[in-house]
């Protein structure tokens, strides 16, 4: 199957905090823990185990924007980047639920872009040592 996205996915395993915000729960974030399985200039994948059978369907229920805060390997200052999940997929077979998830950036600065080439130049370099 051909490849569609207009930007490479790098595989990473940076760890990352992420605010998902509810509207309809008067704009309380849902706050958790994800891994960064991979990211591009345009978005990123993540993966939690942090989101239980109601919570997803919440999320299911209109579009989600978010707030992941992460720390590029080799850097000490944490970065936040916005964007907005684009799906979701949610294994609940398992003894402990597990769920994917693809964010695209919105508003993306130059700052932004700058942490995002960060993290791809870090992930890149690791796995090539």
């Amino acid at each position: 199957m051909e490849e569609k996205r207009k930007s490479t996915r790098v595989q990473s395993n940076i760890i990352a905090r992420v605010r998902i915000l509810i509207p309809e729960e008067t704009f309380s974030p849902y706050n958790h823990e994800a891994v960064i399985q991979d990211i591009s200039q345009r978005g990123m994948k993540l993966r939690t185990t942090d989101i239980d059978d109601a919570t997803y369907k919440m999320l299911l229920s209109s579009t989600r924007l978010v707030r992941v805060t992460l720390t590029p390997p080799g850097i000490e200052k944490a970065h936040t980047l916005f964007g907005r999940i684009v799906w979701l997929d949610y294994d609940n077979l398992g003894r402990i639920p597990v769920t994917n998830y693809g964010i695209s950036f919105e508003k993306i600065t130059e700052e932004d872009t700058k942490t995002v080439n960060l993290c791809i130049k870090a992930v890149t370099e690791s796995t090539h040592e």
